[in-house]
């Protein structure tokens, strides 16, 4: 697949709301160094593990809300690219709690260099979105696993998600490492290239290809 796609390609998730270019996971993902677009699009992905989820993009600058009443939907995820390229998550489990006609939210917020210097940041940044009127709210840091590195923490980010999804926490009880890292890349590039669906080239890029094809078989004859 890698020596036959063209790196213009676009893979979109089942939702259709996650889009990615193959240049994008050759350049980012497989080196582990992520950038918004395929943090966003694993994160996205994940809805095929839980129907009542809803991810708020990193590029989300306005948050809103869909059209889903807010009682359906189960857990919110929003990654937060912090300062210095540093990514960190903050994962809201939601409850509604009818004895007191409440919504119950569990905030769970994780940085994965486990460094107090974000906290304020990634503090200010949920208090930004929520509207505290008539919840109930826990708030709880994160502390494990911690990055083995200095650059795989899109990585953890997109794995803790995971984790919180699919109600399966035992990694926070051990170390990562970087093999584990290099495990993680594997499970997302085939949540990338596997679980998704690829979207027709433009017929202008298909042009432009050809043309380059051409060109290149010209010189090199």
């Amino acid at each position: 697949m890698f020596a036959s796609t063209p790196l213009s390609l676009e893979f979109a998730t089942q939702s259709g709301k996650g889009l990615i270019a193959f240049d994008n996971i050759v350049g980012g993902l497989c080196r582990g160094w992520l950038n918004d677009n395929p943090v966003d699009f694993c994160l996205e992905a994940l809805n095929s593990v839980e129907k009542q989820y809803y991810v708020l993009s990193s590029l989300t600058s306005v948050v809103g809300w869909p059209s889903t009443p807010i009682t359906a939907t189960k857990i919110i995820v929003h990654p937060m690219n912090l300062k210095s390229n540093h990514w960190g998550v903050i994962i809201a489990k939601l409850r509604y709690i009818e004895a007191v006609h409440k919504m119950g939210v569990h905030i769970y917020m994780y940085e994965p260099l486990i460094d107090e210097e974000y906290h304020d940041d990634m503090e200010i940044e949920w208090d930004g979105i929520t509207n505290k009127e008539g919840e109930v709210v826990k708030e709880e840091w994160v502390n494990a696993p911690q990055q083995p590195d200095f650059e795989s923490c899109g990585v953890l980010v997109v794995s803790q998600a995971y984790s919180y999804v699919t109600e399966n926490l035992q990694w926070q009880y051990s170390n990562v490492f970087k093999t584990n890292v290099k495990v993680m890349i594997l499970q997302m590039l085939w949540m990338v290239l596997c679980n998704s669906r690829k979207r027709r080239l433009a017929r202008s890029t298909v042009d432009k290809t050809k043309e380059i094809n051409e060109q290149l078989h010209n010189q090199l004859k």
